[in-house]
């Protein structure tokens, strides 16, 4: 309705900002609103500095992926962290699309706005409906890590900390460097998936992007299946609505 630019990321950032009970789903949209509005204004900062520059751009990028990485595990507001490196790093990277600045800055605050309403969105249906989560979950949260000030107790004495982030990081910008490389932007959004699917564990991540591997097969079979037999069917954003609907739905009872 608004037409605003990639509509896809909004609807993965309200799936995104949704997690298993409604304080975890609160502090993470709070966090990630947080981070991707200064992130951004950090990020056309270092604009001046880096933008046509690559000899600048990759190392910032390698300090805010690592940055972030590290702050997610560390920070007494993970989200925040996560949000704060992963934009800065993201928004620096779309240099390399854009043909003039005025038109990077452009692409930049359309980015700030397809990030940040749905995630608005996310928190307030959260608030809204009935959670139906269970004690458990709860619990579980309760028993998470101790903090000291902002930061876990053993942020910088626990090496586990530094070698995620550097496994990421290095992760991230390896695929970085060979869609730069190739020439291939489209799939830019392999930059995205490693810092998307890290997870502490060496296993929890491998498993968690097999599980992704597999739900893009099945979500692009449906896709296709739908824009052959269903989308010439439709002419008005309704029908759209309710199959993005229906996909969503399902995707979210398999979460759940």
């Amino acid at each position: 309705t608004l037409q605003t630019p990639d509509t896809a990321v909004s609807a993965y950032m309200a799936i995104f900002v949704c997690k298993e009970n409604r304080k975890l789903t609160i502090i993470s949209g709070i966090g990630l609103i947080l981070g991707v509005t200064l992130g951004d204004v950090i990020s056309l900062f270092l604009c001046h500095f880096t933008f046509g520059k690559p000899e600048l751009q990759v190392p910032v990028m390698v300090l805010t992926v690592f940055g972030g990485m590290f702050l997610s595990r560390t920070f007494v507001i993970g989200p925040l962290g996560f949000a704060l490196g992963f934009i800065i790093s993201l928004t620096q990277s779309m240099a390399d699309l854009a043909p003039d600045g005025d038109i990077f800055v452009r692409q930049f605050l359309w980015a700030w706005s397809y990030l940040v309403y749905p995630t608005v969105l996310a928190v307030i249906v959260s608030l809204i409906l009935p959670s139906g989560e269970s004690k458990t979950s709860s619990n579980e949260h309760a028993k998470s890590k101790q903090h000291r000030g902002l930061f876990v107790a053993d942020a910088f004495t626990n090496p586990k900390y530094t070698r995620f982030a550097l496994k990421v990081t290095l992760a991230a910008m390896s695929c970085y460097v060979i869609y730069t490389g190739l020439d291939w932007p489209g799939i830019h959004t392999a930059f995205i998936t490693c810092c998307i699917i890290a997870l502490e564990s060496t296993a929890a991540t491998i498993h968690k992007g097999w599980l992704r591997l597999a739900g893009c097969a099945v979500g692009g079979l449906l896709g296709f299946l739908s824009i052959m037999y269903l989308v010439p069917h439709m002419e008005t954003i309704f029908s759209l609505t309710l199959l993005a609907a229906a996909g969503a739905a399902l995707a979210g009872w398999v979460a759940a």
